[in-house]
């Protein structure tokens, strides 16, 4: 009897000790993981050498002023006028151009009103049904949706054309309106700095 209370409290412990063990295993898990994951980020750091963070850190200041030098490189320049921005790497050539800013407000209440028509005009649950039944489409209904996507197709159209036109003949800061359907919006025409070959953005990595 004293055997088989032995043998119960041998095995009752060798229980304990295993659910102890599964227990701590689940807890440090997590640990370990986000360690992992912290290591992983930090990786690329840890091996760069102090000058090459220094050529890092540097890299991407030039990259900010050279950024800043094209906003402000049309400041008080006349349309079409050649502009050459110069940094410690390269000459970059480029012309000022001119263009619609169109006022935040306006555009914002443009695209809701335009949400609410596409609502509107969005299938109903019991149309949505028999389309997903596989009911034929008929000629008629066929029409109407190629006339709505048209229809949309040239506003969107007729927008772009009037944004690209609203400033020819403008000066910078001039206040003018341009016509989407039957929505007004206001805007500024902003003249810019557009450069003759796409800019090549620097690789870092190299750099350091």
């Amino acid at each position: 009897m004293k055997v088989m209370n032995k043998i119960v409290l041998v095995t009752t412990g060798l229980i304990s000790m295993g659910a102890l063990t599964a227990c701590q295993t689940t807890t440090q898990a997590p640990q370990e993981v986000k360690k992992g994951h912290f290591d992983k980020k930090h990786h690329h750091k840890e091996r760069l050498t102090p000058e090459q963070r220094e050529q890092f850190k540097q890299a991407r200041a030039d990259r900010k002023a050279m950024m800043q030098q094209i906003r402000q490189a049309c400041d008080g320049k006349a349309v079409g006028q050649t502009v050459q921005i110069k940094t410690d790497k390269q000459n970059i050539d480029g012309t000022c151009h001119i263009r619609f800013v169109a006022d935040r407000a306006d555009m914002k209440k443009m695209h809701e009103q335009a949400r609410a028509q596409f609502k509107a005009e969005k299938p109903t649950s019991v149309q949505a049904n028999r389309s997903q039944k596989g009911e034929p489409l008929t000629d008629a209904k066929r029409a109407e949706l190629v006339q709505k996507i048209d229809q949309r197709l040239m506003q969107q159209q007729v927008s772009q054309n009037a944004k690209l036109q609203a400033c020819n003949g403008q000066t910078d800061g001039k206040k003018v309106q341009i016509k989407v359907g039957e929505q007004t919006i206001n805007g500024v025409c902003k003249v810019y700095f557009k450069p003759n070959q796409p800019l090549v953005k620097p690789d870092l990595k190299k750099s350091a």
